[in-house]
């Protein structure tokens, strides 16, 4: 029988990350996990055959036995693509049952038995449940982990949102979907920060990112009426753009079931939630005997964040908008800013590598930015496609940079909460006058009072993104006209 994966281990690795556990204890674990996956897969193909196993090491065994297959639960992430490209991620785990994600918690996910190394297929099925589509064959890494995208000709599937069947020995293994938008897409997609954007996560003391550890879904607090501004997002000016919703988050992966029920919990329909690979992050600076480098690594978000994002520059269609929403606890206000100008074209590499540099990133941390702003550039003409950069004012600021430092003009939207936040996007025309109206008496019900909402668009129009006029067509008892631009 194939090792399994070693407890004690992971959940002292998280503990590393999350509490500042001493590194002579992770590196005293009895380590059985493979190699690493520090970025995202910055190619768009399939997987490649997997090397021989080492039959001196028992952990790096396939998990081809009869026991483990049967077992096989494919814990997978919704995803983003186009109708010529068909992204699909996700985990392969033994599993007893389909998981209650309500009684979920981090510290329960730490230890996912993964099933490594096996042959795992796609098959697009019809409204009826039927086959529709074979895509392929791929395979589940050495932590169990399916990251690949499938090739498709033009025409082979419609826009729109299609079941995917993940098959594991010939049997059902799970179920998620890809939502496939056609190559010429002009609209927007929305892509967002979830901790301090959506969900009110507190971790700046250790307590604090223990108890994170513990908590489940309903136990997770979303940021006031924030749920109304995802929804209305989606749905958009006309009411019905069903807008694609994409989250990129720093937290782990251990956070996904968590994260997935929480937005169950508050409507909030999304389109994947792509988190860092905490753990095969630290396995392998462990394995490379580099302890000094973990606790840097992991709280590295420039670096992650703008992989994630340019690689899935390429996984949308080249004329398809964008707009991002983040905080300014972290990064997201560098992140996005160094995003923007660079597809925009006014960083050459030359450009990127400096700002990388004012980022305080280093050397090895550049290098996969780099890598794929390269890739990037080369299949993505300069465009200004970015068409806002929305940064939360959570009262807890990056103490290393200030947004100021990294404001586009006319883009970068520096607001207080989700008032302001509605208001702007109305005043642009990305949202409908009944979404504010929603959003509005979302946060009355919720305790804030008048006084509090004009706070915080006051705050808004002193920034000078949120014009007066705006303001008065939802004072109380008023009503609303057609949106303005």
């Amino acid at each position: 029988m194939p090792a399994s994966p070693n407890p004690p281990c992971r959940h002292a690795a998280a503990l590393l990350l999350l509490a500042a556990a001493p590194l002579a204890a992770l590196a005293s674990c009895s380590i059985s996990s493979g190699g690493a996956v520090g970025a995202p897969e910055t190619k768009s193909r399939l997987a490649p055959p997997a090397k021989a196993p080492d039959a001196d090491n028992d952990d790096d065994e396939d998990d081809d036995d009869g026991d483990a297959l049967k077992a096989a639960y494919a814990d997978m992430s919704r995803t983003l693509g186009t109708v010529t490209n068909v992204p699909v991620r996700g985990r392969l785990v033994r599993e007893s049952g389909p998981p209650d994600l309500l009684a979920s918690t981090p510290q329960k996910e730490m230890s996912q038995r993964e099933i490594k190394r096996v042959p795992v297929e796609i098959v697009v099925l019809d409204n009826d449940g039927k086959n529709r589509l074979r895509l392929g064959v791929t395979q589940s890494d050495s932590e169990g982990y399916i990251n690949t995208s499938f090739p498709l000709k033009a025409g082979t599937l419609e826009p729109g949102l299609h079941t995917l069947e993940v098959r594991v020995s010939g049997r059902r293994a799970g179920r998620t979907t890809a939502r496939l938008l056609d190559t010429g897409f002009t609209g927007l997609v929305v892509r967002s920060d979830v901790d301090l954007t959506y969900l009110d996560t507190r971790f700046t003391r250790k307590r604090d990112m223990l108890s994170l550890l513990s908590q489940s879904a309903r136990e997770r607090s979303t940021l006031p009426a924030m749920e109304r501004v995802f929804s209305a997002l989606r749905a958009g000016a006309a009411g019905g753009e069903d807008r694609a919703l994409v989250f990129i988050s720093g937290s782990p992966r251990f956070f996904k079931r968590v994260l997935e029920a929480r937005m169950t919990l508050d409507g909030v329909t999304h389109d994947g939630i792509l988190l860092k690979p905490f753990d095969d992050m630290i396995m392998a600076k462990v394995m490379s005997l580099d302890f000094g480098s973990i606790v840097p690594a992991l709280k590295e978000q420039v670096g992650y964040k703008l992989v994630h994002l340019m690689n899935g520059r390429m996984e949308l269609p080249p004329q398809a908008g964008e707009l991002l929403l983040g905080d300014d606890s972290e990064s997201d206000f560098i992140v996005y800013s160094i995003y923007h100008r660079f597809i925009a074209g006014n960083l050459d590499m030359a450009g990127l590598e400096n700002e990388l540099v004012r980022a305080g990133l280093d050397g090895s941390q550049r290098e996969p930015v780099k890598t794929i702003a390269q890739k990037l550039r080369s299949v993505l003409p300069p465009s200004k496609l970015v068409k806002a950069i929305y940064i939360n004012r959570t009262g807890s600021p990056n103490s290393h940079h200030a947004v100021k430092d990294w404001v586009v003009p006319g883009l970068t939207h520096y607001h207080a909460g989700a008032w302001p936040l509605i208001l702007d996007l109305y005043e642009e025309g990305f949202v409908s006058k009944e979404s504010v109206a929603a959003v509005r008496k979302r946060l009355l019900s919720i305790g804030q009072a008048e006084k509090d909402l004009e706070t915080a668009h006051e705050d808004g129009v002193k920034s000078g993104f949120l014009k007066r006029e705006t303001i008065a067509l939802f004072k109380a008892g008023g009503s609303a006209p057609p949106a303005v631009n």
